[in-house]
């Protein structure tokens, strides 16, 4: 009986474990079918129950295990369309496939990953709400992660609550495979796959409140990418803009090959841009609100080609200041990552080729420039039909005008370090440059701030062709001119140093040759040369005329004092430097000087005030040059020196001249160069009324402040016919006979002149004469009675002295001195 009871019970207890496993099964299997069919049916109510939405499913189908969900013909619209709050979405979904969602993991942890999603034939129109872009920064980030994407024709309008287009485009078909959304990283790009395939029309996308894409056509299949009619296209006011430039870019085609994109890196065979539009506008804004953000992308490419593009950049008031109506651009191995965005050029590329037509650049409100081809290949720049013009008149700014045929620069190296950059050139050249600049007319206008250098240049060598320049006053009248400049540079440097000093590069070795040179030497004169050359340490200069502006009566009517004027000439001069002109010494060194048939003629006019201003002896002008000056000798041959005075109410001016001029002048210099001797002599030959062998030493000191000096000479067979051409214009006599010798030795300083004068003449007579230049006979014979005719003894010697006028020159006093000699000999 125990038996029995004890079986019944295990009886009972298998059937109630079978029975609920039974249930179980049967709840397990029952389940998803339940669930499937409750959701088909409830499913729309309770998100039109939940949300803001009406939706309608015709099958559906979820399967629990799984994890797989199968919609079809999905219709979605608003319960309320004029609800601004809520985002508005209308439209269909033809079908919809999730494969392999984690139910659970979605539930329970909130991470959300599926093996496939599929849409198909969908088209919706969407509005977003007006708050959405509140909430959704408040909303934690989801973990998503898809390993196959898949849309087929869809068609979707998104626009914002203003209604701006947000995202727009038809015939899409997307297919994405390991797709990753994970990113707390915000400078890596915000999704990464390993395979992309995206084809769209028509598309419209808004990158930001500024910004949207446009392009006709999207193609990207089999790791290649074709984009037509591409436009980065800004979408506010200028005004609204938080950034110092507004882009406009445009391409006809982009395309890539073999193209490769994850979160941490954007890669590509090649990519090309046919005919490229960019437009930018500048607003002249100094600083940007928000910072950019740090980059953690490598962006690779092995090559980038832009064909046939065209650019301009323009200000907010659509004024130009840069164009090119075509370029090319082909560069190999450029590289973009964290490191290369801190330099000045924010990319690193290897080989270069890039070709530019008609490029303009508006240098400043009144500078344009204009070249007609820009070529770089590599570590070479060509640059053809350079032209610089004036866009407007200032007062405050030099301006530049003219033309250069082409500039070559040779092996480009270019070397960043930090903020400084620094270029090395193989060679540089300059061809038929022809180059105006007009002067400000504001002289008293300095530049603002001064300039800071970052930048160093080394060129091995610079050559100028056929160079032409002009200097032009703002009124339109020429300052100077060189109409042909050829020369080579050696080893030229410019740097933060060199920039520093007076002369801000340096030059190892130079030649430049220049003719035709013309400047307009201040009020009265032009300055002109043939031809100029200087090789660093000697410097020709040929044929040097220094002309008045004026005629003789022209100049006198013009002139508030009297004034004397110069008529120069100099077939050719000689300069021999110690240092390079353009080395940086503060003194001027120079070993020697030559003057080579020089011709010069000056005039004064007696009849305009005399200057009354003080006159300086020549050691003072000498002692007031300001840089250190010394020139062991300056040499004078083969020269030419006259003097004419026209003396009021005389017929014909006085004239005084010197031929076969030669001198030789040593330590010439004003007493800053230290060790330099201060003694100046002055040793000169010539003859005198171009008949009488003259000599004269003349030396001073420069450091003499009392401007001692001393000067001896001596006059050979002087006819009292040349003295006469000097003399009977001021006193209205003439003299015969001879004078066989005569002979000075005197000494002075600023404030008088004495010394011995020693005369030997023959028969010299006085003629006075009246206003018809007859001889007044009578008169002449009482008067030569006391004239003492002929030297007695081989000749007298008398001692002189007379005080300078400080109003008068150097010449003057001298000129005083032997007259009072005369005087004395004479009479």
């Amino acid at each position: 009986m125990e038996h029995k009871v004890t079986h019944n019970k295990t009886s009972k207890w298998k059937k109630i474990i079978l029975t609920s496993i039974s249930v179980i099964l049967l709840i397990l299997v029952a389940f998803p079918l339940v669930l499937n069919l409750y959701l088909k049916s409830k499913l729309p109510d309770l998100i039109n129950e939940k949300t803001p939405y009406e939706v309608e499913l015709k099958n559906f189908s979820f399967d629990l295990i799984s994890g797989n969900l199968h919609i079809q013909d999905v219709d979605i619209k608003n319960k309320n369309p004029k609800d601004t709050s809520v985002t508005q979405i209308s439209g269909k979904i033809g079908e919809l496939l999730v494969q392999d969602f984690g139910v659970f993991k979605a539930v329970f942890s909130k991470s959300y990953k599926a093996e496939n999603i599929s849409f198909k034939n969908a088209n919706l129109k969407i509005r977003l709400g007006k708050n959405g872009n509140e909430n959704n920064k408040k909303r934690t980030k989801p973990d998503v992660f898809v390993h196959h994407l898949k849309v087929e024709n869809a068609e979707i309008k998104a626009i914002n609550y203003d209604g701006k287009t947000v995202f727009n485009a038809n015939k899409i078909n997307v297919d994405l495979e390991d797709i990753d959304l994970n990113n707390s990283d915000n400078s890596r790009l915000p999704i990464g796959f390993k395979k992309v395939a995206i084809k769209a029309e028509n598309s419209v996308i808004m990158i930001n409140d500024y910004y949207q894409i446009l392009a006709d056509k999207i193609d990207t299949q089999n790791k290649e990418i074709e984009i037509l009619n591409f436009h980065l296209n800004p979408i506010k006011n200028p005004n609204e803009y938080q950034s110092k430039n507004i882009f406009d870019f445009r391409v006809k085609r982009f395309a890539a090959k073999d193209f490769n994109i994850n979160r941490d890196s954007l890669i590509a065979e090649s990519a090309t841009f046919d005919e490229p539009t960019i437009i930018i506008t500048s607003l002249n804004k100094k600083t940007v609100k928000n910072a950019p953000k740090e980059l953690n992308v490598k962006i690779a490419l092995h090559e980038i080609i832009l064909n046939k593009g065209k650019f301009l950049v323009q200000n907010n008031s659509k004024i130009k200041s840069a164009s090119a109506e075509e370029f090319n651009v082909n560069l190999s191995k450029i590289i973009l990552d964290k490191n290369t965005v801190k330099e000045k050029v924010p990319f690193k590329f290897g080989s270069h080729k890039i070709a530019i037509s008609q490029l303009f650049v508006r240098a400043n409100n009144h500078q344009e420039i204009f070249v007609g081809k820009v070529f770089t290949d590599n570590s070479d720049l060509k640059l053809d039909s350079v032209k610089l013009a004036v866009a407007g008149k200032t007062a405050n700014q030099n301006l530049w005008s003219g033309t250069i045929r082409q500039v070559f620069f040779n092996k480009i190296n270019t070397k960043f370090d930090g903020e400084k950059i620094k270029f090395k050139l193989n060679n540089l050249l300059v061809d038929d440059a022809n180059l105006a600049m007009i002067s400000k007319l504001n002289k008293s206008v300095k530049n603002e701030k001064k300039l800071t250098f970052n930048l160093g240049i080394e060129i091995k060598n610079i050559k100028l062709n056929n160079a032409g320049f002009q200097h032009i006053l703002s009124d339109g009248q020429p300052k100077s001119s060189i109409s042909k400049i050829n020369g080579t540079f050696d080893h030229f440097e410019f740097d933060e140093k060199t920039a520093k000093n007076r002369i801000p590069f340096s030059i190892k070795k130079y030649f430049i040759n220049a003719d035709e040179i013309f400047i307009d030497a201040g009020k009265y004169y032009t300055l002109r040369i043939k031809n100029i050359q200087n090789d660093g340490k000697l410097s020709t200069i040929n044929q040097l005329t220094l002309k008045s502006k004026y005629s003789r009566k022209a100049f006198s009517r013009i002139i508030k004092k009297q004034e004397d004027l110069y008529d120069i000439f100099a077939q050719k001069i000689q300069i021999f430097n110690r240092h390079s002109l353009l080395e940086n010494h503060d003194e001027i060194l120079l070993d020697k000087v030559v003057l080579d048939g020089v011709k010069c003629s000056i005039y004064r006019d007696l009849l305009p005030p005399e200057d009354t201003s003080l006159r300086s002896m020549f050691s003072e002008k000498l002692r007031h040059i300001k840089p250190p000056l010394f020139a062991n000798l300056v040499k004078i041959k083969n020269s030419y020196i006259s003097y004419e005075e026209d003396a009021v109410n005389s017929n014909i001016p006085g004239k005084l001249f010197l031929d076969h001029f030669n001198a030789n002048i040593k330590n010439v210099g004003n007493g800053k160069v230290k060790s330099a001797p201060s003694l100046v002599t002055i040793d000169s030959n010539f003859k005198f009324f171009g008949t009488a062998p003259t000599k004269v030493l003349w030396t001073f000191d420069v450091l003499n402040l009392m401007d001692e000096f001393k000067i001896n000479g001596k006059i050979e067979g002087l006819s009292a016919n040349e003295v006469n051409l000097f003399v009977r214009p001021y006193l209205n006599i003439t003299l015969d006979g001879e004078i066989n010798y005569l002979h000075f030795d005197y000494f002075g300083n600023k404030n008088i002149i004495k010394g011995n004068f020693f005369l030997n003449h023959h028969e010299v007579y006085v003629n006075f004469l009246n206003k018809k230049g007859e001889k007044k006979k009578f008169l002449n014979k009482a008067v030569n009675v006391f004239v003492r005719s002929n030297a007695k003894d081989g000749g007298k010697t008398v001692k002189i002295t007379k005080e300078r006028d400080p109003e008068r020159s150097f010449f003057n006093i001298l000129w005083k001195g032997l007259m009072e000699g005369l005087k004395k000999t004479l009479l």
